[in-house]
Order: structure tokens, then sequence, then C-alpha cells
């Protein structure tokens, strides 16, 4: 018995181990290629690091976002590697990206660049963001104008809301002003006026203007919004627009059920504690007899 014991032992712990081992081995090589690796396999090491959370290749990502620093930077190799650079320090969640992100900024020149170092800003919160924040805001790239009002969204510093206002009230798109006004209900600002802002897109003529609004209002999760998405997928006749009309609908009933169920756990709370307490008061001698 004693000796199948040990087998069974010895068993688990291979099966235990054979993963995290496997895994290591292979993060180890994704190292390895980062150093050594062709311009492909970097590229695809990068994106498997960042995913993975490795926080061994932080040195190496911040050498490589700064790819062609020295000569040809607008080559597409250079931005290329500099865009995923960006996004897998985002990526690991590691607060010493930050000024490496911020300075490279910038010095940036490419939008699509830009636009990826604002996506890896937009999993941090931290006030040396803010200035980033703010350039990117003022952009005249769409496209970077866009991640810039999401990273504001995420960031929970209400400083950028002036500047949201305008771009919510004022933007001669109506997408931008839809991501302009989901941003401010994100950060808790105006919130009946945005969140009547972001019902109303769901009834532009532009089908991309639909789509976001439902998008938006998924992510903001105000489950009052549910009867006017209703009323949206009955009209609506593009099946990707119906489709995140539906995934914003699945999770704001999901937020309102778990509100419901929320509040209906206060109730009891507050019912429970009530009954104790007169329950407690019931056992005390009545004071006019102890006297």
């Amino acid at each position: 018995m004693k000796i199948l014991e040990y087998m069974l032992c010895a068993i688990v712990s291979l099966v235990a181990f054979a993963i995290p081992s496997g895994a290591v081995a292979a993060d180890n090589q994704y190292i390895e290629t980062l150093r050594s690796g062709s311009y492909e396999r970097r590229i695809d090491a990068m994106l498997h690091l960042g995913f993975a959370g490795n926080k061994a290749a932080f040195y190496y990502l911040v050498e490589n976002l700064n790819s062609g620093r020295d000569r040809e930077p607008a080559a597409p190799r250079h931005v290329r590697t500099r865009s995923v650079a960006a996004e897998a320090l985002g990526r690991l969640r590691d607060d010493r990206a930050i000024a490496h992100l911020v300075a490279r900024y910038g010095d940036e020149e490419s939008p699509e660049v830009k636009r990826s170092i604002l996506f890896a800003l937009s999993f941090y919160r931290s006030a040396v963001t803010e200035s980033v924040i703010n350039a990117g805001l003022s952009s005249g790239d769409e496209g970077v104008l866009f991640e810039a009002i999401r990273t504001a969204a995420l960031s929970g510093n209400a400083s950028t809301a002036p500047r949201l206002r305008e771009i919510a009230a004022q933007s001669p798109v109506e997408r931008v002003r839809l991501a302009g006004a989901y941003a401010l209900v994100a950060l808790g600002d105006t919130v009946e006026k945005n969140t009547t802002l972001l019902e109303e897109g769901l009834k532009s003529r532009d089908p991309e203007s639909r789509f976001w609004a439902a998008v938006y209002l998924g992510e903001v999760g105000r489950a009052g919004s549910l009867e006017s998405l209703a009323k949206a997928r009955e009209i609506e006749n593009m099946e990707w627009v119906k489709r995140e009309i539906d995934i914003a609908a699945v999770r704001l009933a999901t937020t309102r059920k778990r509100q419901r169920e929320r509040e209906e756990d206060e109730r009891l709370d507050r019912i429970m504690a009530d009954r104790q307490k007169n329950e407690s008061g019931a056992d005390l001698p009545d004071r006019g007899e102890a006297r």
C-alpha cells in the first residue's frame, strides 16, 4: 500500500507541475526571441508576453517602444514595433511603464503609435497620464481622439470633464459626440443628460453611430436604458448593430438583476436589524417597574 501511495503522489505532482513548467519554458523562449529574434517573431513574442503579463519582458518592451529612434523612425516596421510594445506595456499593468509611455508620446509622430500609447495608459490610474490624455483630446486625428476619450473615461480623473463636455456638445462628428457623452457618464459628470444623448444615438441615421451608442450604453451599465435598447432593436435593420444592442441589453439586464438582488438583501438586513432591536428591547425591564 505504501508503494501505491507514493506512486499516486508522484503522478499527482507530475500533473500539477507539468503545465506551469511548460508555460514557464514557453515564456522563456519568447524572452529569448525578444533578444535575438527576427522582426516578425519579436512582434509575436511581445503580443504573447503582454497578454501573459510577464514582467520579465519589461525592459525589452521599453527598448522596442523606442524602435527606430536613431534612424528611420517612420519606417512601417519601426512604427509597428513601437505600437505593439506600447500595448504590451499596458497589459503588464506595471506602474514603472507609465513614465516610459508618457515620454514616448511626447516624441512620437505616428498616430498609430500614439493610439497604442493611449490604449496602454488606459490600464493605469495615475495623475501622470493627464498631460497625455489632454494632448490626445486635442488631437486632429480622429483615431487618436477616440482613444484619448476612452482612456479619459477609464482614468477616473474628472479634470478632463470640461474638454469632454466641449466634445460631446460641439464635435461635428456624431460618433465623437457619443464617445464624449459616454466618457462623461463613466466619470459621473452630468450623467442624466449624457445618458439621454447616448439613447438618442440609437435613433441615428448612421448605423455606426447606433452601434457605438449601444456599446457605450452597455458599458456604462445604467439599467434605465433597457427600454430604449428594446425599442431600437425592434426597428434596427443592420444585423451587426442588432448584435451589439442584444449584448448591451444582456449586460444591462444583468446589472438590473444584481441591483434588485442587492436592494432585496439590504431590505432584509434592515428587517432583521429592526427585529433584533425590538427583541432586545422586549427583554429589558420596564423602567417604571424598576423604580
